[in-house]
């Protein structure tokens, strides 16, 4: 969604593919993107529907995100993922790409 002074991007449901860098080359940079991190694994069966936090991560640079949110996720048990599980798991890989905050 963009208006005359800010521009946001909604996930849903997706697997990671290279169309995310296409989408921010042509469509970016965005204010804010909200990306659906739960229900990842088992991955052989949810790879193609679900993203894990470090497909987000990677995403949210793909789109040239200011800021992104992950979604998706703590809500309801799905997957074979334990509920609380992401926000752990987005943390650490956040912590490995950028450093400690």
């Amino acid at each position: 969604m963009k208006s005359s002074k800010h521009s946001i991007w909604f996930s849903g449901d997706t697997g990671f593919c290279e169309v995310f860098e296409t989408i921010g080359q042509k469509y970016g940079p965005f204010d804010l993107s909200a990306i659906a991190i739960g229900a990842y694994c088992p991955r052989y069966m949810m790879a193609n529907q679900h993203i894990n936090p470090e497909e987000a991560l990677q995403i949210h640079r793909d789109l040239r995100s200011r800021l992104s949110v992950g979604i998706h996720w703590g809500t309801f048990p799905m997957g074979s993922t334990e509920i609380n599980f992401v926000l752990f798991y987005l943390s650490v890989v956040f912590v490995a790409v950028f450093g400690a905050p």
